[in-house]
């Protein structure tokens, strides 16, 4: 970055982070109170959460006094002693957030754990978009805040931490990335605007200087056509042919005066073009000599614009070029070619070459070259080439992972039940009732785990499958669905409307599986309702299909719509209505595999509707 932009530019950006502090701080109560609500069953000594709520609420109401005292006062406060305090507020604020891991030692609920890690990772996300525009910023906040959960779980050492654990590392180095990405947008979007001011201000006073000098030659004019006036009164003798004469000769200087006037205009706006093109531009004549070359093509080949006028072309294409130049014919064309620079070094550039001036008498002829730099691009689509090989690398990993982790959590849970069943079985008569309900609730509890195991390889599966499209009947999925929960429930009572041809082209397979989730879905929050009612149906708007499940079931406060689709987020408790909280982030994921999207709409007690598309 220019240094005459650097001050102008950390201006700004610590001014945005100041605008968004509002954001920071109303994100860090809403969440630490969710923790501590969603914690205070689970913690036994609650002394300690609510030690680290106080911590937080006290340090946010310091961070808020301090941030507006010292923005209210930038006349007196340096750049350096506000961006320094920020960075220490966002600092402490990380301190506390990574305090937080720590309150899973006074638990053993995996799920937990799990919460606040997510709660930790959705903060940290957050920081990526509202702290990126000061590099220090966001990792002041992230590093604290983040790390002491991922050293945590690495070093508990079982499976399910590790992969937590990790999945964190890899969530730390992405965000990080997009933040960086966003910090590098932000800071050229605001040295452009610097630059345009620059210019605009230049403009103007050109305009100024332009518009002198056009009063500066309408007052020689008047001044001239006085003098001529008062020439004409002294030589009334001359014959009329004279005067003529001269009114012609008035006519074709205007008119000359005019076209100058155009003519220098005009060479002075496509010269500022020109010159200040992004677009390396030269001119060469048909002995490849250099007659014109503009200041980005001198600076991309590293010498001066006097040293390369007059050279041969030639000169600066690599040993393969030179030997096949003269063979090529073509005067217009797009070339792909390795121009040597001043240091001896190769610039790739793709050259549009056009045909500018030609004399058939002479046999003269100028040919014009746009001339771009895609040194970068090329490095760039390297780069995308590496991170989609490491990504395919990644997705192996992660299936085979997967599949690992459900042999190695699967088997004992199936060893647990089946003895659970057994000893139910072979010993009831020596339990008491209270034993007995001891063995079925670690039966209960182990077809919950089998089930959320199922559920999350379901998840891991579909981020990394391809998709495979065909016409699929979803009106007959539908009724397949309907007709196993019928099975399942024979007695229940329930109306069921499912609309006839209903088609998309997608994923035979993965629509099944978000049908399946958003009608059982239904279906179990239904099941207290009297007249229960779940349709299946669809609408066109702008040309577009939009599906839907509706049914007139619990449904859910709007307010937590942004949780819906979140993993392991449920607005229902498992005693009310069972499930894992993985569903609809499964079916999210693959309709946005799909190129879709998904959305809901409820009323507590009134039931909801989802909303999806496909393309």
């Amino acid at each position: 970055m220019d240094e005459q932009y650097k001050k102008k530019v950390k201006e700004k950006q610590l001014e945005l982070l100041y605008h968004l502090f509002a954001v920071g701080v109303t994100a860090t109560a809403i969440n630490s109170s969710i923790v501590t609500v969603i914690l205070w069953g689970a913690i036994d000594k609650k002394s300690y959460l609510l030690a680290w709520l106080v911590a937080q609420f006290t340090f946010l109401i310091i961070r808020i006094l301090v941030i507006n005292f010292v923005n209210n006062s930038r006349r007196h406060a340096t750049l350096s002693v506000r961006k320094n305090v920020y960075i220490l507020s966002l600092i402490g604020a990380g301190i506390i957030w990574g305090s937080s891991a720590f309150l899973g030692f006074f638990h053993d609920a995996f799920a937990y754990k799990a919460l606040i890690a997510v709660v930790i990772g959705g903060m940290c996300a957050g920081a990526a978009a509202t702290y990126s525009a000061l590099r220090s910023a966001y990792f002041g906040f992230v590093i604290p805040a983040l790390l002491p959960q991922i050293i945590i779980f690495l070093i508990l050492g079982s499976p399910s931490f590790l992969a937590l654990g990790t999945m964190l590392l890899i969530f730390l180095v992405l965000i990080s990335l997009s933040a960086e990405t966003n910090h590098r947008i932000i800071s050229s979007n605001y040295r452009l605007l610097f630059k345009n001011e620059d210019l605009i201000d230049s403009l103007r006073k050109s305009n100024v200087n332009a518009q002198s000098e056009i009063i500066r030659r309408r007052k020689t004019e008047d001044e001239l056509i006085k003098v001529k006036a008062t020439l004409e009164l002294k030589v009334k003798e001359r014959t009329q042919d004279l005067i003529t004469s001269n009114g012609n000769l008035r006519t074709e200087i205007q008119k000359r005066m005019l076209a100058e006037k155009a003519l220098k205009e005009s060479e002075i706006y496509y010269r500022t073009i020109v010159e200040t093109a992004q677009e390396g531009i030269w001119v060469i004549d048909k002995e490849h000599r250099i007659s014109y070359v503009n200041e980005k093509m001198a600076q991309m080949l590293g010498y001066t614009i006097q040293e390369l006028q007059g050279r041969d072309a030639c000169e600066f294409l690599d040993t393969i070029q030179q030997q096949f130049h003269n063979s090529d014919k073509r005067i217009k064309g797009i070339r792909q070619k390795n121009l040597r620079r001043h240091d001896g070094t190769l610039l790739q550039v793709i050259e549009a070459e056009s045909l500018l001036y030609s004399d058939s008498m002479t046999k003269n002829m100028l040919r014009l070259g746009m001339v771009t730099d895609i040194t970068d691009r090329q490095k760039r689509e390297r780069k995308i080439i590496e991170l989609n090989n490491r990504l395919q690398e990644s997705n192996s990993e992660l299936s085979e992972f997967s599949h690992s982790v459900s042999h190695d959590l699967q088997a004992p849970l199936h060893t647990i039940k089946a003895f659970s069943e057994l000893l139910l079985e072979d010993y009831s008569g020596n339990l008491d009732e209270t034993g007995r309900e001891y063995i079925q609730t670690i039966t209960r509890s182990t077809d919950r785990m089998g089930k959320l195991i199922k559920d999350l390889l379901t998840l891991s599966r579909v981020s990394i499958a391809e998709l495979h499209r065909e016409n699929v009947d979803l009106s007959a999925i539908a009724q397949e669905i309907i007709a196993d929960q019928r099975k399942r429930e024979p007695d229940r009572i329930i109306s069921i409307q499912i609309e006839s041809s209903i088609n998309a082209f997608g994923d035979s397979g993965m629509l099944r599986i978000v049908l399946e989730n958003l009608i059982n879905n239904a279906w179990k929050f239904t099941s207290k309702m009297k007249n229960a009612e779940i349709t299946f149906g669809c609408k066109k708007q702008d040309n577009n299909k939009i599906y839907y499940v509706k049914d007139n079931g619990a449904g859910f406060d709007m307010s937590f719509k942004e949780k819906l689709f979140q993993p392991f987020q449920r607005l229902h408790s498992t005693k009310e209505f069972p499930g894992s909280g993985v569903g609809l982030a499964t079916v999210q994921r693959i309709i946005r595999k799909h190129g879709g999207a998904i959305w809901a709409e409820s009323e507590i007690g009134k039931g909801s509707v989802f909303y999806f598309t496909i393309k």
